[in-house]
């Protein structure tokens, strides 16, 4: 129901009160702690050893070092910008990732350093790790146009030109070329350097594991005529859409 405007000042009026005995409370029972030689955190509202708080080097706030570890984790894991600020109610003084290193995961403190580098590098400077399992940030001096690369974290090759794996026995204007089908090619690619073996009936890429070299194709339980056509249909798509020499990649 509505209230009016009288009761909605009477119950404001109230709330301010309720919100300063709070403060003077905390404020209280914060210098009681101190001349204790202890530490009052007002976020978990904790009594703390002074070795276990936290105290930026910017600005006057002190927390627990559990609450400031907690803090930086979330703001690293939803990535809201390279910068941690201080948790404090409207303090905009930034915490410094060496001064945290000791209280948080290093893996939170390797993504907030890395974050950091990210922020100040002109886009146009950023590579990439093309590989999803990798995305290692690297830097591009713009002295020299740089193709062939090796990341230094997976060591594997890309192109850092055209930021895709290493397109073998291709210039990167002909990769580029090729448009909608570089993923095709980048497939043929990887099943080459994997050394992957064609199904003689469905031509599909096979990698062996363990056993003997017989392939047992996944079709075989259709027809013959299908697995013609559908042999047919693929030995198209590689050599007349890719342009590429089928016997060249199934040997």
């Amino acid at each position: 129901l509505p209230i009016s405007d009288q009761k909605h000042a009477e119950l404001l009026q109230l709330q301010e009160v309720l919100l300063t005995s709070l403060s003077l409370a905390f404020s209280s029972l914060s210098s009681s702690s101190e001349s204790h030689g202890r530490s009052f955190c007002v976020i978990c509202t904790d009594i703390k050893l002074p070795g276990d708080m936290f105290r930026n080097e910017s600005c006057p706030h002190s927390f627990c070092n559990d609450c400031i570890g907690k803090h930086i984790g979330v703001r690293v894991q939803e990535s809201v910008g390279a910068v941690v600020n201080c948790p404090g109610e409207g303090c905009e003084s930034a915490l410094w990732p060496p001064l945290c290193r000791g209280i948080i995961p290093e893996e939170v403190f390797q993504r907030w350093v890395d974050a950091l580098c990210e922020s100040v590098l002109q886009p146009e400077r950023r590579v990439y790790c093309p590989y999803r399992d990798c995305s290692e940030l690297l830097v591009d001096d713009g002295v020299e146009v740089v193709r062939q690369s090796e990341c230094p974290s997976c060591r594997r090759l890309f192109c850092a030109h055209c930021q895709v794996p290493w397109h073998a026995d291709f210039e990167c204007e002909e990769f580029q070329s090729l448009g909608s089908k570089r993923e095709d090619l980048m497939v043929v690619e990887l099943a080459k350097s994997k050394k992957w073996k064609r199904c003689p009936q469905c031509m599909f890429y096979v990698e062996k594991t363990d056993g003997c070299l017989h392939i047992s194709c996944r079709y075989s339980h259709l027809p013959s005529s299908l697995r013609m056509y559908l042999a047919t249909f693929l030995l198209h798509l590689l050599e007349e859409d890719l342009g590429l020499d089928v016997h060249t990649y199934s040997s």
